[in-house]
């Protein structure tokens, strides 16, 4: 499945984070889950039972994308696949996650935007 991955420190300005309990089988480094109406990924796994940060918001994150043909211009308003992961412009049934802060051309894998899991999608 597709991943999120800080490209800042945690202590940097602009980073929202959170402690959580990893469950029975533990957690890997960028996965993203949802839970409620914010979407949050994993900073640095963990093993079960283990306290771990989820990063809610930072200034720049790096991102898979859903399709790696698809090219994203700055600017561009992202969402995550809620089905099978991964960055996208497509919104139907999708999660907002922020916005591309460089273009991203066809065929490239990932992209770098503002993640604001947040935003109440």
């Amino acid at each position: 499945m597709a991943k999120m991955f800080l490209n800042d420190l945690p202590a940097d300005g602009g980073v929202v984070q959170a402690q959580a309990t990893a469950g029975s089988s533990g957690v890997e480094k960028g996965t993203v889950s949802k839970t409620g109406n914010v979407v949050s990924f994993v900073f640095a796994s963990a093993k079960a039972n283990r306290v771990y940060l989820e990063i809610k918001k930072a200034n720049r994150v790096i991102g898979e994308k859903l399709n790696p043909a698809d090219s994203f211009a700055k600017d561009d308003v992202l969402y995550w696949s809620s089905t099978t992961g991964g960055l996208t412009k497509t919104s139907t049934d999708n999660w907002k996650v922020g916005v591309c802060l460089a273009a991203s051309p066809a065929n490239a894998t990932q992209a770098e935007f503002a993640f604001d899991g947040m935003l109440g999608v």
